[in-house]
């Protein structure tokens, strides 16, 4: 999967707000993603489009369609996910472990070597 940086980056304190690193990053990106992700393997996603709200269930759904394989076993459904909010303080609340669903009923994804 692949974020593309279609937005300026936010200053967070983590990550570099420097756009001729980002530029240069995806420069590299560009180069060697196609030798090492086939490409109808790969899934292209605009960072715009990432929102608070944004459902990332297709596109778990696209990624494990391209590889072959279901995203869950048969017979289960799809998780009630509720959108979590990044927190500033360490530890996890009872949402956020909800959130991340029943991680027994899932398949593992192998995308190969």
């Amino acid at each position: 999967m692949r974020l593309t940086p279609d937005v300026r980056i936010r200053a967070d304190g983590v990550r570099s707000t420097d756009d001729r690193f980002r530029d240069e990053v995806e420069a590299l990106l560009d180069a060697r993603l196609p030798r090492l992700v086939p490409r109808d393997r790969l899934v292209v996603q605009r960072a715009s489009e990432v929102t608070e709200t944004f459902d990332w269930w297709p596109l778990a759904e696209q990624l494990a369609a391209r590889v072959g394989e279901p995203l869950l076993a048969a017979g289960v459904a799809r998780p009630m996910l509720r959108v979590r909010r990044s927190r500033r303080q360490g530890g996890t609340s009872s949402e956020d472990r909800e959130a991340e669903g029943d991680a027994s009923a899932q398949l593992p994804l192998d995308l190969g070597s």
